[in-house]
């Protein structure tokens, strides 16, 4: 009996291999939609097209229920979809959409939790990227990266190898930068007619500001026989070295800036808030406010409320991005008995000039571990990454009728032909354009009376003079002004602990030494009892994490 039984199991056993095999069989070489080849052949390129094709799937954080696709596009079946299907053989498969970070990243972290599988490529923000990489779930690009990307992205990654800091760790790279091309380097805006009113020639250095604004506080130049006007608006509510209405070009001027890690000559990472160049600014704009040449209660001002003096003509220096003529100096750009000129920010005096700069990747885009066709991402980006030549399908735009038309043989923008409010980089693997630092912009050409063809020409170009001189010189100074924090990892066990107490202590330190509540020696103080708080432990940790980069 027992023999007959072990029969009849092995028969059954042989049955289910056998079934087992012939479904592997059946299966092998189909897509499961995760990069992978259709049919059952390895997918080769064959004159700049994958056959067979490939499938590379993705999630989208921007497109929305609001989106505006072209008439008879959706999700999955759209102008660039089928662009990337027919010209290099890679089918798009959006996986999911939501619009909005808050929302994308609760699905990621969903996804990361209950092990679901990823897409093929993703967009990730810069602070969940280390999450990922912990996850053990994303790619090291290292080899792909070498073996198959563009050679001017190569390029540009071997320029400044500190590109990679955010992704990098144990000398692995966990996926690809969104390289930043964010225009927010500190320009100098003065009141023009201010100027020429007082025989006045614009500051270049920190001195000459001085003088400057003593001239605007103390004698009258919106002539209304007062004394109502203050030199220069400045935010000091949450912190001096801010975005608008900032003072981060006093710090820049004697080469350091608060709240930002820095590079130091020994290799190792140091923080600019306790060194001895800030207490010299912080000097400086002390003396600043007890002259009168800034507003008495800027400590309480945000960045808005801050720009209000400059806009409602009572200051006569505002310096903030290239982009502030947009906002918030919009009303202030209509009024025609204002007089405003851009300017570069001033030096100071060994000649350094600087800014806080927006960090060097804006986010990343990151690979499912077991994704098998880098090559095809590479031939992608290759051909999507911007800038465009004029032999590019892309140099007018995405696709027509969509973000351009085409008028009398020229491209138009803001044609009834064109979607309104169309954004084709969402339907893009990148989500986002996906552009080379330093590309080359089109301010200064324009300036000197270049016919704009391009999108981006025809963009500056609509730009009022004022806020295309302020482009010009934001790009044009920006390699040797820009001051980037060095740290770009996530916040170490004692800053999750510390930092907030320790940023408080600094802020406050700092405005009443500025207000003269305190002596500029106690900036001393500050730094000895920072150190001691946690600051010393928060360096440690800081150079541990840089050196993981390596």
């Amino acid at each position: 009996m027992r023999r007959k039984k072990l029969k009849i199991w092995n028969s059954i056993l042989a049955l289910t291999m056998v079934c087992s095999i012939a479904t592997a069989c059946s299966s092998a070489g189909k897509t499961d939609g995760n990069g992978s080849a259709e049919g059952n052949q390895e997918s080769h390129l064959v004159n700049g097209k994958f056959e067979p094709p490939i499938t590379i799937t993705t999630v989208s954080p921007v497109i929305g229920p609001q989106y505006k696709f072209m008439e008879g596009d959706s999700l999955n079946d759209n102008f660039h979809i089928r662009w990337a299907r027919d010209t290099l053989g890679i089918n798009i498969k959006f996986l999911w959409n939501v619009d909005g970070t808050e929302a994308y990243q609760t699905k990621q972290r969903l996804m990361l939790a209950s092990n679901e599988q990823l897409p093929d490529v993703m967009y990730v923000h810069n602070n969940q990227i280390n999450t990922f990489i912990e996850s053990g779930q994303v790619m090291d690009i290292t080899e792909a990266f070498e073996k198959y990307a563009p050679e001017r992205l190569k390029e540009a990654f071997n320029k400044d190898p500190e590109l990679w800091v955010r992704v990098a760790k144990d000398g692995k790279k966990y996926g690809l930068p969104v390289l930043s091309d964010t225009e927010t380097n500190a320009v100098m805006f003065i009141r023009q007619d201010w100027l020429d009113k007082l025989g006045l020639k614009a500051p270049t250095t920190i001195d000459e500001m001085e003088q400057v604004m003593d001239a605007f506080t103390n004698k009258d130049p919106d002539g209304n026989g007062k004394k109502d006007t203050i030199g220069i608006s400045l935010s000091g509510k949450d912190k001096l070295a801010t975005w608008a209405a900032t003072a981060d070009f006093v710090f820049g001027a004697y080469n350091q800036m608060p709240e930002l890690w820095f590079k130091a000559e020994d290799g190792t990472l140091k923080y600019g808030s306790i060194q001895p160049e800030v207490k010299t600014a912080l000097g400086k704009l002390a003396d600043w406010f007890q002259k009168g040449y800034l507003d008495k209660s800027l400590g309480t001002l945000d960045n808005e409320k801050a720009a209000e003096s400059f806009i409602q003509g009572k200051s006569g220096i505002y310096v903030g991005p290239a982009y502030s003529p947009e906002w918030p100096l919009s009303d202030m750009m209509k009024d025609k008995t204002m007089a405003v000129k851009a300017y570069p920010i001033p030096k100071g005096p060994d000649g350094q000039f600087g800014s806080t700069a927006a960090e060097k990747t804006n986010h990343a885009l990151m690979f499912r571990k077991d994704f098998k066709h880098m090559d095809a991402f590479f031939a992608y980006l290759d051909k999507t990454m911007k800038p465009y030549d004029k032999d590019s399908e892309f140099y007018y735009g995405q696709q027509e009728g969509f973000d351009y038309a085409m008028e009398n043989g020229k491209p138009v923008y803001n044609s009834d032909k064109v979607t309104a409010g169309a954004d084709p980089y969402a339907l893009h693997l990148t989500a986002f354009p996906y552009k080379l630092p330093g590309t080359k912009q089109p301010y200064d050409e324009l300036l000197a009376g270049k016919t704009p063809e391009t999108p981006d020409e025809i963009k500056a170009a609509s730009l009022p003079e004022v806020e295309l001189n302020a482009f010009s010189i934001m790009y044009r100074d920006k390699g040797k002004q820009a001051m980037f924090n060095a740290f770009a990892g996530p916040a170490t066990p004692t800053m999750s602990k510390k930092d907030e107490l320790l940023k408080k202590m600094e802020r406050e330190t700092f405005l009443k030494i500025v207000y003269g509540e305190q002596s500029l020696d106690s900036f001393d103080k500050f730094a000895t009892d920072w150190a001691k708080a946690g600051g010393d432990e928060i360096t440690k940790e800081v150079n541990e994490w840089y050196k993981s980069t390596k």
